[in-house]
């Protein structure tokens, strides 16, 4: 590990561990071979494999974190989507329950009951249709005048 006095060489900067910064200065002076306080090529290749073979761990990790996430965000995304796609199917029942409430109202009424309708449709005071209520209800009716 060297002679031992090139520790006290080296300053550890304020706001740092010195505890961590000893690993550091051991880890160099271990890896120093030539003892010239310099790193070389030939010194350096055990500590770069290392690194790099960690860097690959933490790539690979965070590549499967990231298909992880893609799994968990689809999985949500499709909880939410079938969630939706309950509630419309609830919205429609309910929308197709209530037509075809109107639809047997409407087809079981008497003659009497149907222009009670009308009146009550088109009429402001419920009792009897005037020329311009008339006119206020069949202006975007005109298509359907053919048919009456």
């Amino acid at each position: 590990m060297g002679n031992g006095g090139s520790i006290k060489t080296y300053n550890c900067p304020n706001n740092y561990d010195n505890n961590k910064f000893l690993q550091i200065v051991k880890l160099f002076e271990k890896i120093d071979k030539n003892k010239n306080d310099i790193l070389e090529l030939n010194e350096i290749k055990e500590i770069s494999c290392k690194d790099i073979n960690n860097k690959i761990i933490i790539l690979e990790k965070e590549l499967d974190n990231e298909k992880k996430n893609l799994d968990n965000e689809i999985k949500r995304l499709n909880d939410k989507m079938n969630e939706k796609i309950t509630e419309l199917k609830k919205q429609k029942l309910n929308k197709e329950k209530t037509i075809k409430k109107k639809l047997e109202k409407y087809r079981n009424m008497n003659d009497e009951e149907k222009c009670k309708a009308l009146i009550e449709k088109i009429s402001f005071d419920k009792k009897e249709i005037d020329f311009w209520k008339f006119f206020t209800y069949m202006k975007d009716k005109t298509n359907e005048i053919n048919n009456l």
